[in-house]
């Protein structure tokens, strides 16, 4: 019992310190997307990073901080960061077709295993995971 009580708080502590926040994306889908990640922080500002004709099974990394700051130590090997704001996080994803028409819009603040995305068929995974100082989420984009 007392071990299970100690876990918990070792993860609640982990979790409270995660600091910059990294999205990845990867679509397994057919169609050539156009996707906009929105993000937003304590103050209400918002950012946002425009990806083109995103097609084929590899990943885009996109940093807030990075995006809106210049820079950001993200690196599978190398998580290191000082004075991050843990209130800058990705909030959704707006979905296009190649035309620009609004395929649908994904909520990033929590993890699903299937949301559609309009009506498409395209669907999407998103999981939330915890790497050292970094909440990394990650969006795999499918077909039907």
């Amino acid at each position: 019992m007392i071990k299970n009580i100690l876990s918990f708080c070792l993860l609640f502590v982990a979790l409270s310190q995660t600091q910059a926040q990294t999205l990845r994306i990867r679509s397994n889908s057919v169609e050539n997307l156009h996707i906009v990640a929105v993000g937003t922080d304590k103050d209400g500002h918002t950012t946002s990073k425009t990806i083109y004709d995103f097609t084929g099974d590899h990943w885009k990394t996109l940093s807030f901080y990075e995006l809106k700051y210049g820079y950001d130590a993200y690196h599978n090997k190398e998580m290191t960061h000082d004075g991050y704001d843990p209130t800058q996080r990705w909030v959704k994803l707006m979905i296009y077709d190649n035309s620009n028409t609004l395929y649908g819009t994904l909520d990033l603040e929590k993890a699903t295993p299937r949301a559609s995305i309009g009506n498409t068929k395209v669907w999407a995974k998103i999981k939330r995971a915890h790497e050292r100082d970094y909440l990394v989420t990650d969006v795999i984009l499918n077909d039907d």
